[in-house]
């Protein structure tokens, strides 16, 4: 027994790291179901998406998703979606499908480096090898698409054909055999929504400072970057004196990560798991800063729920090292 745990070990630590979205900015009701037999529940800014997550928005209702590579997909009002394949390949090339089962949807982005990203929606999907700006509609007898910006390579049962910046194409599901293309996109109301979030995420100053792609422009309104004579460029939250972490926000387990702390504050983090670098009253929520050196909050992801690390930070914190804590990652 004892052999084979040790031949485990390190196919552990060197498999591919599962790959997350990131649910952001909402409005109205909006829910998730992370895994199929799960129920669906309301929705947390921050909350991690894995694979196979599906959401779904109400009446008057939308959300913007963030991908790891910084693409945005956001939904309209009444719709459903999947994030079909977030996988991730043993060469390091990620794998996107994002389907849209009816309603509307946005998507802004591009594929990084040898990546694969594809959108589909019933009867039809399109595949991206660069940028572009998107709108995708899917009802009950028709799905449509309409190339804002870029340029995307359309597929269906009846033709595969480049689609150009200003073009629209529809297809009927029950029709497979007939597709309309037309050249123009007709304004929506939800086009200016989804424009105004674009220049939101738009080159993020904490862009420069950590890894992961999403999130970023909730870190520039909800923090500063700052230089520490001990640990560098810092990412210091706009919090009101004596904040600590661990109080706003609630415990997930996710079969890849372990127990999760999901912050609910904007701009504080994404997700926290294994570990946060922290100094003092400088706090980054990611824990990966880009040439940042840090110390490290190793976080419990064993069988139960760690409701003890919830309290005040600064009480585990003795001579720059963590306390209670099995190593120092």
């Amino acid at each position: 027994m004892r052999a084979l745990i040790l031949l485990l070990v390190p196919a552990a630590l060197f498999s591919n790291p599962a790959r997350f979205a990131r649910l952001g900015e909402s409005e109205g009701q909006v829910e998730t179901q992370l895994q199929a037999a799960d129920p669906w529940l309301p929705a947390q800014r921050n909350l991690p998406l894995p694979e196979s997550a599906w959401i779904r928005t109400g009446v008057a209702s939308r959300l913007e998703i963030e991908l790891d590579e910084g693409s945005a997909w956001r939904l309209g009002p009444e719709s459903l979606s999947e994030l079909s394949d977030l996988s991730r390949l043993s060469t390091g090339q990620r794998v996107t499908l994002l389907s849209l089962d009816h309603g509307l949807a946005y998507f802004t982005g591009e594929p990084e480096g040898k990546d694969a990203l594809t959108l589909a929606v019933p009867g039809a999907q399109i595949t991206l090898h660069r940028g572009a700006r998107l709108r995708l509609e899917a009802r009950d007898a028709w799905s449509q698409i309409s190339v804002i910006e870029g340029a995307v390579r359309f597929s269906s049962p009846a033709a595969e054909i480049d689609l150009r910046e200003g073009q629209t194409v529809r297809v009927e599901p029950a029709n497979p055999a007939r597709f309309f293309l037309y050249r123009e996109v007709t304004r929506m109301d939800p086009d200016r929504w989804s424009e105004e979030r674009d220049k939101v995420l738009a080159a993020p100053v904490s862009g420069r400072h950590v890894l992961e792609r999403y999130g970023l422009a909730d870190m520039d309104a909800g923090g500063e970057w700052i230089q520490t004579e001990d640990l560098g460029s810092v990412w210091r939250p706009k919090t009101a004196e004596g904040w600590i972490p661990y109080q706003n926000g609630r415990w997930l387990w996710y079969d890849s990560l372990g127990y999760t702390w999901v912050v609910t504050i904007p701009g504080v983090g994404f997700r926290i798991t294994m570990g946060v670098g922290c100094a003092a009253k400088v706090w980054d929520g990611f824990g990966r800063p880009r040439k940042t050196r840090s110390l490290n909050l190793p976080m419990s992801t064993g069988s139960a729920a760690p409701d003890s690390l919830a309290g005040d930070l600064s009480l585990r914190m003795r001579n720059g090292r963590p306390r209670h804590s099995p190593s120092n990652f």
